[in-house]
């Protein structure tokens, strides 16, 4: 199914998310 697709990409996207967040500080 699109949701175990979708729930990764989620989780992809929080993982970049915290890492620019954590170059940046």
């Amino acid at each position: 199914m699109e949701e175990e697709k979708i729930k990764l990409l989620h989780c992809l996207l929080f993982s970049i998310s915290k890492k620019g967040s954590g170059l940046r500080e």
